[in-house]
């Protein structure tokens, strides 16, 4: 039997799943029963428009119905590490948010190992539905690289690469959203907290396996804030680096790939630009992302979750990794 997943505890509950039933729900439990011919079921060959269906994973992507299945086959290796033997697994499904033709979820697998361990990792996915949302073409999975010893440090980008041109596009969003990437982009990311509501609980921690998931309370949240600030200005006054001080685009621009937004939470799979800055400076690569944002009652945001590749790049073994570094490096690099 599996163990509750703090993050479950923390971001699942009542209501939190509007299709239960749903085909990449399904998907995701028959994977972890490791049922190869009903993740099938739920794919053709071709995708309904053009192209070929497939699974998109840091580790790989794999297109047609006998790539699906190798993707079944390898998942359970994908997250092992050396001499580990996985033994079972098992998923929480934790949020839904639906719109139009695509699903995005947010889930746990828990990965048993032969020696009694149980494996909890957060993991986020996007699923581009078909016929009548009865099916699916294209699943992306994302997961933080860390929690695996041995998983991939580099992922591919997954959309076409850009034409050297961006525009943040921010009226693609609603609500706190355009406010928050316009933030973010041009201000910085220490302003995050202006966007968050005064009037509820607010959660930090999500996907990083080094986050420590905290409910705070609105009262310990403004405490929170003060000392943050007197930091930053000890740190200003010392003129010390605040990662966090700085506008987003000086190093990377976001480019919106996908925006799922069912009112509740907007979720958006994105694409990073890498500026002249980033490469130098941060040793930035385009690697594909996706974040969860939630919004309380009164609009502004509650949470936060974010899975990135932020400052993975210096630990890429180029040796274990399909795609070479002067290739890496060359995508969707604006300098």
């Amino acid at each position: 039997m599996m163990t509750t997943s703090r993050f479950a505890e923390v971001y699942g509950g009542a209501g939190r799943v509007s299709v239960p039933d749903s085909p990449e729900i399904q998907v995701l439990e028959a994977l972890a029963d490791g049922e190869a011919e009903k993740v099938l079921s739920f794919f053709e060959e071709e995708k309904q428009f053009g192209g070929r269906s497939a699974v998109d994973t840091a580790h790989g992507r794999y297109e047609g119905l006998a790539g699906i299945r190798s993707f079944v086959e390898e998942w359970p290796k994908a997250f092992s590490e050396e001499g580990e033997k996985i033994t079972g697994m098992g998923v929480e499904i934790v949020t839904q948010t639906r719109a139009g033709t695509r699903s995005a979820l947010e889930f746990v697998f828990h990965f048993m190992t032969e020696d009694g361990k149980e494996k909890m990792i957060p993991m986020a996915g996007v699923c581009d539905l078909r016929d009548g949302l009865t099916k699916i073409d294209e699943l992306r999975l994302y997961v933080h690289p860390r929690f695996v010893k041995g998983y991939p440090m580099y992922r591919h980008p997954i959309f076409p690469e850009s034409n050297g041109t961006y525009e943040i596009r921010t009226e693609m969003t609603s609500g706190v959203m355009p406010k928050y990437f316009k933030t973010v982009h041009e201000i910085g990311m220490a302003h995050i907290p202006d966007m968050m509501t005064r009037t509820e609980d607010v959660t930090f921690g999500a996907y990083n396996p080094a986050d420590e998931i905290r409910v705070v309370k609105q009262e310990d949240f403004q405490k929170m804030l003060a000392a943050q600030a007197a930091a930053r200005e000890e740190k200003k006054a010392k003129d010390e680096f605040d990662p966090t001080s700085f506008a987003l685009e000086k190093y990377v621009k976001l480019r919106m790939e996908t925006i799922i937004d069912d009112g509740k939470i907007c979720c958006v799979e994105w694409e990073q630009l890498v500026t002249k800055a980033g490469r130098e400076e941060r040793y930035r690569l385009s690697e594909p992302g996706i974040s969860f944002y939630e919004r309380a009652k009164d609009g502004w945001l509650k949470s936060v979750r974010i899975i990135d590749y932020a400052y993975t790049e210096r630990d890429i073994n180029w040796e274990k990794t399909a795609t070479p570094k002067e290739e890496a490096e060359r995508i969707n690099y604006l300098g």
